[in-house]
């Protein structure tokens, strides 16, 4: 949880719409929308709390978010013996409709042609057009990219390796 408050991003969006959106689904709940950023004081209390009651604090999170709690949700599925059956005379339905459509043979000529395209190998000339790579060719040295380390990055306590 620290880490993933304290690197303010989940990799698909700039931190900015991050950060945006989470305080915007705290403006929508009535919610203070500035809490988003204002997490170290919750992080230490939760630390304290686990130091002083250890796992406790998880087990009474799950009697009152889980055990405990009286919302339910019943769903009954049945299932439907003629399903496959009807899906299958759709499909029968839909395919004797393409069979007499005007593009039909044309269809089956193009499929056949492709067929035969891809069974049939290529010639030396069209082989010798693909670009080729052999070892020498490759440079025996790898490249070296400058490793940068910063501690406490942008004041959020994350070591960032770039």
């Amino acid at each position: 949880i620290e880490f993933q408050l304290r690197e303010l991003g989940s990799g698909n969006d700039p931190q900015g719409i991050d950060i945006f959106l989470n305080a915007l689904n705290r403006w929508n709940y009535d919610e203070d929308p500035k809490s988003v950023l204002q997490y170290e004081r919750a992080l230490e209390d939760l630390k304290q709390t686990i130091i002083e009651s250890g796992s406790e604090i998880f087990v009474s999170l799950i009697k009152e978010s889980l055990i405990q709690n009286n919302h339910r949700c019943v769903l009954e599925l049945y299932p439907d013996i003629n399903l496959a059956k009807q899906q299958n005379e759709q499909e029968k339905q839909s395919l004797a409709a393409l069979l007499k459509t005007p593009e039909y043979p044309s269809i089956i000529q193009e499929s056949n042609q492709l067929k035969i395209i891809q069974a049939t190998d290529d010639t030396p000339e069209v082989l010798a057009m693909i670009p080729t790579l052999a070892l020498q060719d490759l440079p025996h040295t790898g490249d070296e990219y400058p490793i940068r380390i910063e501690h406490n990055a942008h004041d959020s306590g994350v070591t960032v390796v770039t």
